[in-house]
């Protein structure tokens, strides 16, 4: 009987708080994996090159990074993971590990102009992964970072990527003259995040390293031969959150199952 109250306490709380689901999606691209020309190419990665350049000292420029809205068919969510991918232009190496000592997640609510997105200290879940198309080729990193974010739907959040990198070989080959790993976001042309593009607007964000909103740019503008718009790739995941009164009617339902158990312990006594 104990096992049965349990099982209808797991069954209560799903009905009541809902499973996780992707409320934001803009994953990777299905088509137009590496094709030719650059304006039929639905992949791209965008980079800071300045990171840990000596001219500047010893931090990045910018950050990477762009933004997201919470879908609105809820009052308000929990969001549990937030999924990324960086493109492995790796010279070489052959690990996430050889490439940096960290890639960090910045996050915050609005665009970052009045309050900073704020560093995040945990670490992602690092996964080797390729594109889902057997046309395409190439590896990539996907980095799932875990949070525990609650907020009213159609809340705007602002992220960033924030590397690392270790130090590249003397004269690596393919390089543009940086001289640590840098973080190549993976990125989509908007046009082809179909109806999966929560928050996409064709604009990529650039962030300080002190979390403060730098420039929004459009790849279309900057890289004529790229020849479209894009938005970086980027998953949430989570679940409505309960309302009070979803609440009280959990409440109301354990209460109920407790006390049939109880009848029927009396009744076998």
């Amino acid at each position: 009987m104990r096992s049965t109250l349990l099982m209808a306490f797991a069954l209560v709380l799903a009905a009541q708080t809902g499973l996780a689901a992707t409320l934001v999606d803009r994953g990777l691209p299905t088509s137009g994996i590496n094709a030719t020309p650059w304006s039929a190419r639905s992949n791209v990665g965008f980079a800071d090159y300045d990171t840990k350049d000596p001219a500047w000292g010893s931090y990045t420029v910018t950050v990477e990074g762009d933004d997201f809205t919470l879908p609105t068919a809820a009052s308000s969510y929990h969001v549990n993971d937030i999924r990324v991918w960086l493109v492995n232009w790796a010279y070489g190496a052959t690990s996430f590990n050889d490439q940096f000592n960290s890639v960090s997640l910045m996050l915050g609510q609005g665009d970052g102009s009045s309050t900073p997105l704020s560093l995040l200290t945990v670490a992602p879940t690092v996964t080797a992964v390729t594109y889902p198309d057997p046309a395409g080729s190439g590896q990539l990193w996907q980095l799932d970072y875990p949070v525990d974010l609650t907020a009213p739907g159609g809340t705007k959040y602002s992220f960033a990527i924030y590397p690392d990198g270790k130090a590249l070989p003397p004269n690596s080959p393919g390089t543009n003259g940086e001289l640590y790993y840098i973080a190549w976001v993976s990125a989509t042309q908007t046009a082809d995040l179909g109806g999966y593009n929560t928050g996409a607007d064709g604009l990529l964000q650039e962030f300080k390293p002190d979390g403060y909103h730098y420039d929004a740019w459009n790849s279309q503008d900057v890289y004529p031969a790229i020849g479209w718009s894009s938005d970086y790739n980027v998953q949430v995941f989570g679940d409505a959150a309960p309302e009070p009164a979803s609440l009280t009617l959990l409440g109301a339902a354990l209460l109920g199952l407790g006390v049939v158990y109880l009848r029927r312990r009396g009744t076998k006594a």
